[in-house]
């Protein structure tokens, strides 16, 4: 990304912003200034959010604010953090308190207004419904600092079961490529909660629905199906369609074979 350094510096639209962490960093970026800001998915607007094992919830959290790659935020997303740092909207209110008040930042004590983040892993970060003018801030800030953690954050935690979820994915897929007539739904329902003042964990348990019309009874079967279930099933769907391949195949050996004998004849 190119940006006009010498407005940042002398645009009156800038004034507000030109705090001495803002002068900073527009004349020596970090190096990570300019990785895109990746969009967050949100498993339940997905099928992925019936996978879900765990959701893990805590308003008393702290992260590694170098892990944070994206933003629930549309607005935000693709773009690098350095276009947030320049032209986050409210960009002309953080910056300044920034500078009036740096150890906010460093607080322990929960984040008002609240911080927001998601994760599937533990690992990588995505900025929720608040926080991306303050998480971007912080990034640069620490980046100086040498400082890493952000204290009193909200986390979402997302533990998808994604073995399940890709056998669903096969399921569906040889479902739909030879024509079966079976629909394949994928369900989840909460078996526990664990929780006191400031975290919970809820506990599901994914599975899959299989509707399936037999022609000869004209009735539908239905089965609900576990992991291991699912996998069995999948097992015996590719035995049924490879059995059938191998009786197209004879019995199109066997008409060749016959047209042959008629043509000889």
């Amino acid at each position: 990304m190119k940006f006009d350094i010498d407005s940042l510096l002398n645009s009156p639209v800038y004034e507000e912003m030109r705090t001495p962490l803002f002068l900073r960093v527009i004349k020596n970026p970090p190096p990570w200034a300019f990785d895109i800001i990746q969009p967050w998915e949100d498993p339940y607007r997905s099928l992925m959010g019936a996978f879900v094992r765990r959701h893990y919830w805590t308003s008393q959290g702290s992260i590694n604010v170098f892990q944070v790659i994206g933003t629930a935020h549309q607005q935000y997303q693709n773009r690098p953090w350095m276009d947030l740092l320049t032209s986050g909207k409210r960009m002309d209110i953080n910056l300044p308190l920034q500078d009036k008040k740096p150890e906010y930042y460093r607080e322990t004590k929960n984040k008002s207004p609240s911080m927001y983040f998601n994760t599937f892993d533990g690992m990588n970060y995505y900025i929720g419904q608040d926080g991306n003018h303050r998480t971007c801030i912080a990034k640069f800030m620490f980046y100086e600092t040498g400082e890493t953690q952000l204290h009193g954050v909200t986390i979402n935690h997302y533990d998808i079961d994604e073995m399940f979820y890709q056998m669903y994915c096969e399921l569906n897929d040889k479902i739909k490529r030879f024509g079966l007539p079976v629909i394949l739904t994928a369900e989840s329902k909460l078996i526990k909660r664990e929780d006191t003042a400031g975290w919970m964990i809820d506990y599901f348990q994914p599975y899959l629905i299989w509707k399936e019309y037999d022609e000869e009874s004209h009735h539908e079967l239905l089965e609900e199906l576990n992991f291991e279930q699912a996998k069995e099933k999948l097992i015996e769907v590719t035995s049924r369609l490879s059995l059938k391949k191998q009786t197209k195949d004879v019995q199109k050996s066997l008409l060749q074979r016959f047209k042959s004998y008629l043509f000889k004849g």
